[in-house]
């Protein structure tokens, strides 16, 4: 067989060919194992995110979540009461004399009874105050506490208890 330089011309410039496609196909794979790497790193890289993520979540927020389910189930219970803390302290604000100083409030639920901290300058003042607490027509009985005198300010401490109708 005899080859005629025809015929070597297209031998070489096929195996030419052949080769810059062989050639292609390792450089397309080469580039694909680079990019199958910067993708299992990524991966890594998402997993360890989400998984502080969800511990974050999972910790922190749950507790938020719960707590705020306390406080609606909280909510519900106090508006199903009978008992509206505005009325009351709206009753105490109206009933409160000039120069009585309102210093604590407490509410005893169990015997419907408001216990108030005040202090006044004097016991005029908290006589006139316990007599406008008996003349409310919200509280159903009024009684005196202990009464301290403070001697460097010359303040007096007393405390009321007020039983609501």
């Amino acid at each position: 067989m005899t080859t005629t330089p025809k015929t070597e011309k297209l031998v070489e410039s096929g195996t030419l060919k052949l080769m810059s496609v062989l050639f292609l196909v390792i450089l397309a794979y080469g580039g694909l194992m680079l990019y199958g790497n910067f993708l299992t790193k990524e991966t890594e890289s998402l997993k360890a995110q989400y998984t502080d993520q969800h511990a974050n979540f999972m910790g922190e927020a749950t507790k938020k979540v719960m707590d705020f389910q306390n406080r609606l189930v909280l909510s519900r219970e106090l508006i199903g009461q009978e008992r509206n803390i505005n009325k009351d302290i709206d009753a105490v604000r109206a009933a409160i004399s000039k120069g009585t100083y309102l210093a604590s409030y407490k509410y005893d639920e169990a015997t419907r009874t408001i216990t108030l901290d005040c202090y006044s300058d004097n016991y005029g003042t908290i006589a006139k105050q316990i007599l406008s607490f008996k003349n409310s027509s919200y509280f159903s009985s009024v009684s005196m506490g202990e009464t301290k005198l403070d001697p460097k300010t010359n303040v007096i401490n007393f405390s009321i208890s007020l039983k609501i109708k």
